[in-house]
């Protein structure tokens, strides 16, 4: 294809205090306390006991109890409480719109830092989005799928509060039978009668209860009952919405709650025509006309974040030809305010969000292809951001992925080399800075990547798509900062985007992937130890270029938003479940002549789909 012009856990101690980070326990042992200090410990223990021990060495149990020998120094225990607030309370109905709110506070609130939402009810669990905390509360809504739900509220940490969960909280989903089912009937005649196949197609991620009924329409005769089994994960056809003006070089997308109304909405960075695309969900799959807000010239890669601390979503957009990204704050209606830009390097591709310097605040990091340096903008919290500084990297580096690969309470970064065939990891200082760059191989052309843990041992691994040879890796962490070899699994032709997603309800993350000269769209169930089962393709968009995804029809069950190399739309592809079923040699009885078979989807006990029926005419 041708490409666009583009691209914690530590303590320290001095003559007065020292801080040690830990879950569980907090273990004292080795450290020095001059006597009379104070030295005042964040615990992440729910039930640890704010107050005054009087102690050197010794242990705070899980308890809040503090011992050990000697007696020479005070230790003051701050707790930090993180608390989750569901609403409206279960149960609930299907379709209802919920608010997951979570309030951190220490001594007072926490007013910087990141909260993510997780349903437990999966293993391992799925995140279910995440917010910046404001005034110590973040909030996210969402529309969650039918069935029995565990949520629970995760605080990130900052320095120098430790990461939290809080208490779970249960939700209960109650199915009203508005998920959609389709059906598809086909007949074949034979020597013994007719073989009947229908195809059943569930919008949704939950179980279906009930059964196929074979029957003949023209004799009011029930042929059989089949249940719907097995299902396969499956993609509806695309349906398109624009997101500019004809040729705008819709390229980038990013899915957010832009009005705060709990339905996922679309933003779409217009390379042609210099603008930032907004399509507002309506919560059913479909979305309003499109609103255009100004980005800079050839806006190409768009990322979302809350960078002022409001609650409301905002947007930051790479901008290829004036070397700058542009920063659109929002408004929490939809709406958002006029760019800011700030300066890059040359040809900046790609951007990523995340926390480099544990403050709590949301950081840049944008691959500058022009210059082989990537650049970190330090979040000022106000929607604002310093000056950038640069890290050189390989050739062709226009990708990087974000997460804490060894462990050090400290976010670090790949960073994929296309002209090189590898990954690089820059492990990060805490400061917005890295050390020296570690590279991996990789496929030909490493042109996208995700972060998932793909083995279940808790460690982030990075599944890449090689669009040079049309191949994904699959890097599994080997902890400590280092990578296992590099495994390939097959995809279509030139893979250009890569998602890691929940695709069957397991929890477990599988993948989709676009294929920009194959036009369809890879799924790669994963088998939950790091493996894959092969590809699945899927037909999509001509000349797909990038996935991102959200529960756009509120069924409970991930939806894909793929933009294309040349277009101006977005085609959302809703996630489905699939079951072939069939009944054979089936004679009917009655007069000669034409006959009208049927397959109807009788819905079951607690079921959460719709009846549904289609039928054929045969001859007998």
């Amino acid at each position: 294809m041708s490409r666009v012009s583009r691209s914690r856990s530590s303590w320290s101690s001095d003559d007065s205090s020292f801080c040690l980070l830990k879950s569980g326990s907090i273990t004292l042992t080795g450290a020095t306390i001059a006597a009379g200090a104070t030295c005042t410990v964040k615990t992440n223990v729910l039930s640890a006991v704010a107050g005054t021990y009087t102690n050197t060495t010794g242990q705070i149990a899980s308890n809040g109890t503090y011992t050990g020998a000697g007696a020479s120094a005070t230790l003051t225990v701050v707790a930090l409480n993180t608390a989750l607030t569901v609403a409206p309370a279960s149960p609930i109905n299907a379709g209802t719109v919920v608010t997951l709110s979570a309030a951190v506070s220490s001594s007072g609130a926490v007013n910087a830092g990141l909260v993510s939402f997780y349903d437990t009810s999966t293993s391992p669990a799925t995140l279910l989005g995440s917010a910046e905390l404001s005034a110590g509360v973040a909030i996210i809504k969402l529309v969650p799928g039918a069935g029995t739900h565990t949520i629970i509220a995760k605080f990130q940490g900052t320095n120098p509060l430790p990461a939290q969960t809080s208490p779970s909280t249960t939700l209960v989903v109650t199915s009203v039978g508005n998920y959609r089912t389709i059906q598809s009937l086909s007949a074949v005649s034979t020597n013994t009668g007719f073989n009947f196949t229908d195809v059943a197609t569930f919008y949704g991620q939950s179980v279906p209860t009930g059964s196929i009924q074979f029957a003949d329409g023209t004799t009011n005769t029930i042929l059989g009952t089949v249940t719907p089994a097995p299902l396969t994960q499956t993609l509806a056809t695309p349906t398109s919405f624009a997101s500019g003006a004809a040729g705008s070089g819709a390229l980038f997308s990013v899915t957010g709650d832009f009005n705060k109304d709990g339905f996922p909405d679309v933003a779409v960075a217009n390379l042609v025509e210099g603008t930032v695309g907004i399509l507002l969900g309506k919560g059913d799959g479909t979305f309003k006309p499109q609103v255009t807000y100004q980005a800079g010239s050839q806006p190409y890669q768009v990322a979302i974040a809350d960078f002022n601390h409001d609650h409301n979503p905002d947007l930051v957009v790479t901008n290829l030809f004036t070397n700058t990204v542009s920063v659109l704050l929002g408004k929490g209606d939809g709406t958002f305010a006029a760019p800011v830009s700030y300066a890059t390097g040359t040809e900046p591709y790609s951007v990523t969000v995340t926390d480099l310097n544990s403050d709590g605040l949301q950081d840049l990091v944008v691959t500058n292809l022009g210059d082989k340096t990537i650049g970190v903008l330090l979040g000022n919290g106000d929607g604002t951001f310093a000056r950038q500084t640069t890290t050189a990297v390989g050739k062709d580096a226009d990708y990087t992925v974000a997460a804490d690969f060894n462990g050090d309470g400290v976010m670090d970064l790949i960073v994929l080399n296309g002209g090189d065939k590898n990954a690089g990891l820059l492990l990060g200082k805490n400061d917005g800075t890295f050390q020296a760059e570690t590279t991996f191989a990789t496929g030909s052309t490493p042109f996208s990547a995700t972060v998932a843990d793909f083995n279940n041992d808790g460690l982030p691994d990075v599944a890449i798509a090689n669009l040079g040879d049309s191949t994904v890796s699959i890097l599994l962490n080997a902890g400590s900062g280092t990578f296992k070899p590099q495994v390939t699994y097959a995809t279509g032709t030139e893979p250009t985007s890569i998602v890691a997603l929940g695709l069957d309800g397991t929890g477990q993350p599988g993948l989709a992937i676009a294929n920009y000269t194959g036009n369809t769209i890879s799924l790669l169930l994963g088998n939950g130890n790091g493996t894959f089962q092969p590809q699945v393709a899927f037909p999509t968009a001509s000349a797909p270029y990038q996935i991102s995804f959200a529960d756009f029809n509120g069924d409970g069950k991930q939806d894909l938003s793929v933009t294309t190399f040349t277009g101006n739309t977005v085609n959302i592809q809703l996630g489905t479940q699939t079951a072939i079923v069939s009944l054979n040699n089936v004679f009917l009885f009655g007069p000669k002549g034409f006959h009208n078979p049927t397959a109807t989807y009788v819905v079951g006990s607690g079921d959460a789909y719709e009846k549904s029926e289609t039928g054929v005419t045969v001859q007998n």
